[in-house]
């Protein structure tokens, strides 16, 4: 998925261990959501909120491996 996300220029910071305060920090400075299924983030203030995992339709195209992602009406 990460890969796919470089094709098509979305930021995006990978970090090994824990990062959670770091991931806070760009989604202040983005402006944007967090995508993950941890609790912690709903303590922090986060502009644009949480998206949970479990609110959304990942699926890989056989053809091209790219991912498909839709969100799911809540």
């Amino acid at each position: 998925m990460v890969e796919t996300l470089r094709e098509l220029g979305v930021p995006l910071c990978v970090v090994d261990g824990e990062a959670d305060k770091m991931i806070a920090d760009l989604a202040h400075v983005w402006n944007c959501p967090i995508v993950s299924d941890d609790s912690d983030f709903l303590l922090y203030d986060l502009p644009g909120g949480v998206i949970s995992c479990g609110d959304m339709d990942i699926k890989t195209t056989s053809a091209s491996s790219r991912y498909v992602i839709n969100l799911i009406a809540i």
